[in-house]
């Protein structure tokens, strides 16, 4: 399941923020220290000297200190976005949250297609609580570096931080009962979280994320089709969001609705292509459902056989399991006309090899009848 933190609104992205720091900064002064010298650094050596003299102090944390090494860098290089950048980051670990905005903003004036800056400008953000300027800069630094899942999941959070942070100025009563079912369920109190969570949305029928919890509540208790019904209803008030479909695909799974699910993960690879998690969700889904529809055949269960088929999902009909065979191979094997003929009208290979022998299913058929598949 997905969870989702009661405290996002205000605090749960800020959580991510001084490790980030952290991650950027060591990387930062390692490859000052192993890279040659650049044609940059060459026209502006004391500008640089500057910088690296910054770095050092801010590794050291003497950020006050920092800041006015990377000051005397941009006076010796007006244009030194990296300084920029660097000086924001001290600021912003002395808790000038305004002026670390600033600076990335310099930044990003200088060098507009660096993703990381808008990333950074994106956490200044967050601790200023500008949500959506958050989530506005997270969306340029996907855009710049659309593979990076990190950004991709830093934005989803940025869009909650929007919703909820609006929530609780137009609906505060039940945006603080939606905080009570977040406290609830946190103590693995489902049942108490799922009353809170049908308040909140008595108070505002269209809280999205409170029918979501609810649902997620709702099949930690093992009412899955109760989840289901909950997902469905975020989906039409946030149809651009993936994990919501992500969500629901959980939930028919555990329904044992293949097919539905597969489409669901689908829809999310489709609004976030890059997105690793759910690609793999998807795939690892249609070569289940291709087991099963080949466990059906083994076991001459025609209904579920079509019912499989008949999900609405492309299903690999000629993917070929431990053995080598295919169901068309295995059903001619057994000699079932009526399996064939499903198989068949459902795009299976009749010329594909099947079996340790990679023999095409019409041998495999004659060899059956030999041999009493």
């Amino acid at each position: 399941m997905s969870y989702f933190f009661p405290k996002l609104c205000l605090v749960a992205s800020l959580a991510l923020i001084p490790n980030l720091h952290a991650g950027f900064l060591s990387t930062i002064v390692n490859s000052v220290s192993s890279e040659p010298i650049s044609e940059d650094e060459k026209a502006h050596p004391q500008a640089y000297e500057y910088y690296k003299s910054g770095i050092k102090k801010h590794d050291a944390k003497a950020y006050q200190e920092a800041i006015e090494e990377f000051s005397r860098a941009i006076e010796a290089y007006p244009t030194f976005a990296q300084a920029y950048k660097r000086r924001g980051a001290s600021k912003g670990w002395l808790n000038d949250d305004q002026g670390w905005k600033e600076d990335t903003t310099r930044a990003i004036a200088l060098e507009p297609t660096n993703a990381i800056f808008y990333a950074d400008r994106a956490n200044a953000n967050a601790y200023l609580k500008e949500w959506a300027g958050q989530a506005a800069d997270y969306e340029k630094a996907l855009a710049l570096d659309p593979t990076n899942m990190a950004y991709q999941e830093r934005l989803n959070m940025a869009k909650n931080n929007v919703v909820l942070d609006k929530e609780s100025k137009l609906h505060p009563q039940a945006y603080a009962v939606f905080l009570s079912g977040r406290t609830k369920h946190d103590a693995k109190d489902y049942q108490g979280a799922i009353e809170a969570f049908s308040r909140a949305i008595a108070l505002d029928p269209k809280f999205a994320e409170a029918y979501k919890q609810r649902g997620i509540a709702k099949g930690w208790l093992g009412d899955n089709q109760g989840w289901l019904d909950d997902i469905t209803i975020v989906i039409p008030l946030q149809p651009n969001r993936a994990d919501n479909y992500d969500d629901r695909a959980l939930a028919r799974s555990y329904l044992k609705m293949y097919g539905e699910s597969i489409q669901d993960w689908e829809k999310a690879v489709a609004l976030e292509p890059y997105n690793a998690r759910y690609t793999t969700k998807r795939d690892d889904a249609k070569a289940n459902l291709s087991k099963l529809v080949f466990a059906a055949i083994n076991t001459n269960d025609i209904a579920q056989a079509t019912k499989l088929l008949s999900s609405g999902v492309r299903i690999d009909l000629n993917f070929k399991y431990s053995d080598g065979d295919t169901a068309l191979g295995w059903a001619a094997f057994k000699g079932n006309l009526e399996v064939v003929t499903l198989l068949v009208s459902h795009g299976a290979d009749v010329n594909l090899p099947s079996g340790i022998l990679a023999m095409p299913p019409l041998h495999k058929a004659v060899m059956g009848g030999i041999y009493g598949g």
